[in-house]
């Protein structure tokens, strides 16, 4: 698309159409940066592109780039063969075609889509945003393994096997609890899921306010508890098995 796009503006320039020069400029530079943002944003961190196998359509930046060319060649064409008997069949061609254009850009809902398919989201907002109003909290959102954070953080912990439950204790002194999240990311678990929290022979049952069967089930603590503390997870039916690299837990010092 960027040496189509170089193409047309090396064109308009040997044409010496200087509308034509202005818009094909516009449109390269546009192009190129677009190019660079998705080259950053690739190389930068781990944590983008959002998708798996990232592309030039998939990449939103390239939209307004898409577009441009798109009507870009419309005008180009127009201009070129003025006749209207040329130019109607034109205009029937690119009008059939952009309706093919969302298609292709990824604009329609797909159901590996995070963004539009609820259970692959890792945010649930319709319950999520009553915890902006808290003093605290750390709120999962999309991509997944991303947060919102006020004085709330990720927090290291060692897991041990008692019987039924999960214990966790903080290898960097004290800290307390403020929620509980684990990835589901097989949508293996698709029943409302609560856990039990068992801490100084207090307990307390928290039930999760992510989306049941989502990708990630997440469980917000009433109040902050200190670490150390025992864990068991399980939804109408029986107890649940969770794996411990797969659970978070978010609190304070």
């Amino acid at each position: 698309m960027l040496i189509l796009t170089a193409y047309l503006c090396w064109h308009r320039i040997k044409a010496r159409d200087q509308e034509g020069i202005l818009f094909w400029v516009a449109t390269l530079f546009i192009g190129l940066s677009a190019s660079a943002l998705t080259t950053l944003a690739f190389y930068g961190t781990s944590k983008v592109p959002l998708n798996d196998k990232p592309s030039f359509v998939d990449d939103s930046h390239h939209f307004f780039l898409m577009v441009s060319v798109f009507l870009g060649t419309i005008v180009l064409l127009l201009r070129r063969w003025t006749n209207k008997w040329i130019q109607i069949p034109i205009v029937i061609v690119f009008g059939f075609a952009s309706s093919t254009f969302g298609y292709f850009m990824h604009l329609e809902p797909r159901s590996d889509d995070p963004y539009r398919n609820p259970l692959l989201s890792s945010a649930n907002w319709p319950s999520y945003g009553s915890l902006l109003d808290s003093t605290d909290y750390c709120i999962p959102i999309n991509p997944g393994g991303w947060y919102l954070l006020k004085d709330c953080s990720p927090l290291k912990a060692a897991f041990a096997k008692r019987g039924s439950f999960l214990e966790m204790e903080s290898p960097d002194g004290p800290r307390k609890l403020r929620a509980v999240g684990f990835e589901n990311k097989n949508l293996e678990f698709k029943k409302p899921i609560s856990t039990l929290v068992r801490q100084s022979g207090s307990s307390q049952v928290v039930k999760e306010m992510s989306l049941p069967g989502s990708v990630f089930r997440y469980f917000v603590l009433p109040t902050k508890v200190n670490l150390p503390i025992s864990l068991q997870f399980f939804d109408s039916d029986k107890r649940l098995d969770i794996s411990p690299d797969r659970i978070i837990l978010f609190g304070s010092s």
